[in-house]
C-alpha cells in the first residue's frame, strides 16, 4: 500500500521503470493520493523483448500535475511511453477519482509499436482529464492492439478514450478491440 507519495520533478509518483524487457514484472496494490508530473504511480519508459507487463489493484485519487511549471500532467494513475513489439501490458483494477491534467486520467501511452498489446480492464469511475478520461493513446502501429473491455460498461462514454493519431477502428461496442490497419 503507498498512500499519499509525492514527486514533483518527476516522473512516476511510486515507481518508474525505464526498461521492461525479457521476463515478466508484476505489480499489486493499493495506491491511493500520489502524484508526479507524469504517471501519478507508475511510468513505464519502454516494454520492449516479448516483457510482460501486469499491474493491478486499486488506484484511488491519483494525479499527473503540472508543478513548477513542467509540461508533464499526463497518465493520472499511469504512463506507458511505449510497448514493442510482441509485448504486453495488462492493466486490471479499480480505478477511481484519477486526475490526468492534460492527457488520460488512467492511462496515457505514446506508442504501441508492431504485433504490441495493452489490455486494460476493470471499474472507472468519476477519472478525468482533458484529452481521455480514461485513456489517451497516440501511435497505434500496424498488427497492435488496444484491447478495452470494462466491468462497468454502461458508464463509459467514446470520449473517454482519446486517439491523437489513429488510423485504428473500433470492432465492437460492449468490448472495445481497437487495431491498426494501416
Amino acid at each position: 500500500m503507498v498512500l499519499q507519495n509525492y514527486f514533483n520533478h518527476g516522473q512516476g509518483g511510486v515507481f518508474f521503470f525505464g526498461m521492461v524487457n525479457g521476463a515478466g514484472s508484476t505489480i499489486t496494490g493499493l495506491f491511493e493520493g500520489n502524484k508526479a508530473t507524469e504517471g501519478g504511480v507508475l511510468v513505464a519508459d519502454t516494454v520492449d523483448c516479448d516483457g510482460e507487463l501486469t499491474l493491478t489493484g486499486t488506484y484511488t485519487n491519483n494525479a499527473a500535475e503540472d508543478f513548477y511549471g513542467h509540461c508533464g500532467s499526463r497518465g493520472g494513475a499511469i504512463t506507458v511511453r511505449r510497448v514493442d513489439g510482441g509485448t504486453t501490458v495488462t492493466i486490471d483494477g479499480t480505478f477511481e477519482n484519477n486526475i490526468g491534467g492534460v492527457f488520460g486520467g488512467v492511462l496515457r501511452n505514446d506508442r504501441i509499436l508492431n504485433n504490441a498489446r495493452i489490455n486494460l480492464y476493470g471499474d472507472f469511475t468519476d477519472n478525468t482529464a482533458e484529452d481521455g478520461n480514461i485513456a489517451n493513446m497516440r501511435v497505434l502501429a500496424s498488427g497492435s492492439i488496444f484491447h478495452f473491455a470494462p466491468s462497468n460498461i454502461d458508464t463509459i462514454s467514446a470520449d473517454d478514450i482519446q486517439f491523437s493519431s489513429d488510423a485504428c477502428t473500433d470492432t465492437s461496442t460492449k468490448e472495445n478491440v481497437i487495431t491498426c490497419e494501416n
